[in-house]
């Protein structure tokens, strides 16, 4: 699944939104120190909230990183790579590999 995320740096906070086909949810716990970003998604699916978190290092104008996935029941949640490309209008893409 393709997302593209919307990040800017806010007072020393990481913000912004993840879109997909599903609809933009905004970030939260957002954090950019050095070269390290770090933020959560909570989006809700049939009443229950499941939050993935993203965590990558940042190298020009891309991150690469790792997103941590919901629990799924009695199973923790999957870990995928994601990278992320600047691109013009200084939003970024991550896709889920």
């Amino acid at each position: 699944m393709e997302f593209t995320a919307k990040l800017a740096v806010k007072d020393g906070a990481l913000t912004g939104t993840v879109s997909s086909s599903r609809g933009d949810t905004p970030i939260t716990n957002g954090v950019i120190k050095d070269d390290e970003v770090s933020f959560s998604v909570v989006r809700e699916f049939q009443g229950k909230k499941a939050e993935s978190k993203y965590e990558g290092k940042l190298a020009g104008d891309a991150i690469t990183g790792k997103m941590h996935g919901p629990p799924r029941g009695d199973k923790e949640g999957r870990v995928s790579d994601w990278t992320a490309t600047r691109v013009k209008d200084d939003a970024a893409k991550p896709s889920s590999q």
